[in-house]
């Protein structure tokens, strides 16, 4: 008690947030990947981020358990989003 009279209320209360906000939000990870995954490559199929793009995929399905499916955005220049 002579503890959180020396500390104020607020780090305590700001401490429990932070642990409630932590919990919730690692329960809500573990349902990660509930859909396809779409790995982008901002680059045309053929060259050397297709090789690992297709080398990476049977391993990534088995760990994440759903399909893999590249898809090529090229002329994108790294700016590629959606």
């Amino acid at each position: 008690m002579m503890m959180i009279k020396a500390l104020g209320k607020k780090p305590l209360i700001n401490a429990l947030s932070l642990g409630l906000a932590l919990a919730v939000t690692s329960a809500h990870a573990a349902d990660f990947p509930d859909d396809d995954i779409k790995f982008i490559s901002p680059a045309a199929p053929g060259g050397g981020s297709d090789y690992l793009i297709r080398s990476l995929q049977p391993s990534l399905e088995k760990q994440f358990g759903v399909n893999i499916i590249p898809q090529y955005l090229s002329g994108c220049g790294g700016a590629c989003s959606h």
